[in-house]
């Protein structure tokens, strides 16, 4: 999808922020490039920064999607970067995707 059309989805999805998901809290929706070359760079940053909105800065003119972070905790405590799709999520909540 287009980096324009991703962020109406997340402001159309914030409510998702603090619901459980596969048994963890989401704690943010990030939008991020589909490319696997991109993909790998923007997690890189984001994992560096933990910052989704600059991590994705460079990638903003290629097809995106939407990760929601869960547990995003556990990425300084133990490196692990765990997330949901939100057709994934649509599974146990309300989730809108136009």
């Amino acid at each position: 999808m287009k980096y324009e059309k991703a962020i109406k989805l997340v402001e159309l999805n914030k409510q998702l922020i603090g619901k459980k998901v596969i048994g963890a809290t989401i704690d943010e929706l990030v939008i991020y490039p589909t490319n696997q070359k991109s993909y790998d760079l923007f997690i890189k940053t984001y994992l560096r920064t933990l910052n989704g909105e600059e991590a994705i800065i460079p990638f903003k003119n290629e097809d995106v999607d939407i990760h929601c972070v869960v547990d995003k905790g556990r990425i300084a405590a133990n490196g692990l970067f765990a997330y949901a799709s939100l057709l994934k999520v649509k599974e146990e909540h309300e989730v809108i995707l136009e």
